[in-house]
């Protein structure tokens, strides 16, 4: 494969493939199975990133190399994806702690800031229920000032500039 980012010839139409959970004696088979369908892009390796970084500084490429080239070979492009939990033994690695231990699960909060003081919090409440977040400010998308007694409610997105 030589494209950076290939491009898929008209509708991308595909799904998740994990062949390594099965192993390589069926490969040719689901190409096969992949052509007869008119499947062009596979989302790889979901499941997979401790294999392909099984330690630190450890990095075995050699099986997700053999699958990405199965897949190109048979003229399926290839998506690379990951679950959000595999990222925890890198962040784990990396002493990476949350800016917001205590947030209620389902509010994700990230929090961005300039070496020049400007802070921006980046709130989403993915839940039912409306959630609390922790800053002072303004909402950059509605304009309004931030507290943290402002509600964000279920479904909710707030880009604060804090203060």
């Amino acid at each position: 494969m030589t494209d950076i980012i290939p491009t898929v010839e008209g509708l991308a139409f595909g799904g998740d493939y994990n062949p390594e959970q099965w192993g390589r004696k069926v490969w040719d088979e689901d190409a096969r199975l992949m052509g007869e369908a008119g499947v062009n892009l596979a989302t790889v390796n979901v499941f997979s990133w401790a294999r392909v970084n099984p330690g630190p500084g450890q990095w075995e490429f050699g099986q997700l190399d053999a699958i990405m080239d199965h897949l190109a070979a048979n003229g399926v492009k290839a998506d690379l994806a990951t679950r959000p939990t595999d990222l925890n033994p890198f962040l784990d690695r990396l002493a990476i702690e949350p800016d917001f231990p205590d947030a209620p699960p389902g509010l994700e909060l990230v929090r961005r800031s300039h070496e020049d003081g400007r802070s921006y919090l980046f709130a989403i409440n993915h839940t039912e229920t409306e959630s609390r977040v922790p800053a002072t400010g303004t909402d950059l998308l509605t304009g309004a000032d931030w507290t943290a007694e402002t509600p964000i409610p279920p479904g909710g997105i707030a880009v604060i500039h804090e203060s």
